[in-house]
């Protein structure tokens, strides 16, 4: 039974709007259970693949949510129990296969969209979706084209499908395949491989793109030559005079960049039949001027410009030039020199130390005798200030004692009294002599330790001084760039 509802020139019109809506209720109600029946027909008659196709598409009515959700999960498992029927009664392997997968994947979307009412049905889903797989036996083929700008299609029973890679791997159903690699290059190369699947199969191809010669000169063994384009993954790059390669069929890019001198860069076409030869004339080398110091990492200044410490290689335009050479704490060396091209101009200079420096050093050297002997007068000296309180503290006790001996008895005692108190005299006298040296020594010792340190190194009045330290931060060495090549170039132009 076909139901149609619409509007058309030949069909009849609804005379009210009540009917119209009252007919569409009826038609919206009844139309599951037509297709329902439907495809319950079709399976009765043993129509399998036509009733699953029947159940998806009754599937794909019904919403995921509501009511209907039980209802799309029975048609969807309903379509993958024809579609196995269907395939069992397959004879070719690549027909059986296809739907054998249709069942797989509509069991996998059941699953993925959790249509299952309790767990006991997912786990009979998942157990059916296990041994499809297992009928199926899906091979895996990998198809390796060798070249970025690689296009791979592979063609079976229903399917098809194209990647731009360099490897491709591919899960496949059992069966005949055609593998058609297209490298877009210019012209467009195209091959071509067939090949069947078994059951459970890992099979590999390879593909070769066309290669052409490329030959590179450039007449330095320091010339420094780089490759990039269509045919590479990654650049590629070599050092030397020459270079022989073979390269897949496409655009580059070549960049040959010469010591101290601009890149120079040209565009290469690749062409199967044409080998491809790039010459390259070696340009005239730019003057190096070399420059070293004893001691090394000495200031260069060449025409009054800081360029640079020692060792120092700076490539110079040909003429005269003023070069200077200065460290902290040594005498400026200075000199003229002539630069030419083709030659490395070579300048070494030794430099003296500034006297006000050896004073210092001097200075220095004697600087530990000094305080070792300036740290033992201040010892002495504390030591006989400690040696006068205790003399003056004996002394004390020893005439105290004294005039006790002098109260008791002032005839017998008298000759104690005497005794005593020339004792307690004579140690007063020691400790005021003591309190002297001590207070000389001391003075002494600490004037020494005071006068014997020579200063901090950035205040030695040299004629190049150190420079003072920044105050919380690390000392850092500004220098400016060399001439750029591209700079001479200019000039020399």
């Amino acid at each position: 039974m076909i139901v149609t509802w619409g509007v058309g020139s030949d069909q009849v019109q609804p005379t009210g709007s009540l009917y119209g809506a009252a007919l569409l209720c009826l038609v919206l109600l009844l139309l599951p259970r037509m297709v329902q029946a439907q495809c319950r027909t079709l399976f009765e008659q043993k129509k399998f693949q036509r009733a699953a196709s029947c159940f998806v598409r009754q599937a794909r009515r019904l919403s995921n949510v509501g009511p209907n959700r039980s209802r799309k999960a029975r048609s969807l498992r309903n379509a993958a129990i024809c579609y196995e029927l269907a395939a069992k009664r397959q004879t070719q392997q690549n027909r059986r296969s296809y739907l054998l997968e249709q069942a797989l994947i509509w069991l996998q979307y059941h699953n993925q969209q959790r249509l299952y009412d309790d767990q006991d049905i997912r786990k009979q889903t998942q157990r059916r979706i296990r041994q499809i797989r297992n009928r199926i036996g899906y091979a895996t083929l990998v198809v390796i084209s060798n070249h970025p700008r690689a296009k791979i299609c592979v063609k079976g029973y229903q399917w098809n499908r194209c990647e731009l890679r360099t490897v491709w791997t591919v899960r496949l159903r059992p069966g005949p395949y055609s593998i058609q690699v297209t490298y877009l290059l210019s012209p467009v190369v195209t091959a071509s491989k067939s090949l069947v699947l078994q059951r459970n199969d890992q099979e590999t191809r390879l593909f070769t793109p066309p290669y052409e010669s490329v030959s590179i000169v450039t007449n330095d063994p320091k010339a420094r030559m780089t490759l990039k384009g269509e045919g590479l993954e990654n650049k590629l790059s070599r050092v030397g005079s020459l270079w022989s390669l073979q390269l897949p069929l496409g655009r580059y890019q070549l960049t040959v960049k010469y010591p101290h001198r601009p890149a120079k860069k040209r565009n290469i076409v690749v062409q199967a039949g044409k080998p491809v030869a790039q010459l390259f004339q070696r340009p005239p080398t730019i003057p190096i001027l070399r420059v070293e110091s004893l001691p090394p990492r000495a200031d260069v200044f060449i025409d009054r410009k800081l360029r640079g410490k020692t060792k120092l290689s700076l490539p110079l335009e040909k003429g005269t030039y003023n070069v200077r050479i200065q460290k902290p704490c040594y005498i400026p060396a200075e000199q003229s020199i002539q630069t030419e091209p083709n030659k490395e101009n070579s300048l070494s200079m030794v430099l003296k130390r500034d006297p006000a420096y050896l004073l210092w050093a001097e200075k220095k050297n004697t600087e530990k005798t000094y305080k070792v002997l300036s740290w033992s007068t201040v010892g002495v000296g504390t030591a006989a200030l400690l040696a006068s309180i205790v003399l003056h503290v004996a002394a004390s006790s020893h005439q105290t004692a004294a005039l006790e001996a002098l109260q008791q008895d002032a005839i017998t005692g008298f000759r104690t009294y005497q005794s005593l108190g020339q004792l307690g005299n004579g140690l007063r006298t020691g400790g005021y002599v003591s309190i002297a040296l001590g207070t000389v020594a001391l003075g002494l010792g600490l004037t020494g330790v005071f006068l014997s340190a020579p200063g901090p190194r950035n205040n030695i009045p040299c004629k190049v001084r150190f420079p003072a330290p920044a105050a919380n931060s690390k000392p850092k060495t500004a220098l400016r760039k060399p001439a750029s090549a591209q700079t001479l170039l200019r000039s020399q132009q």
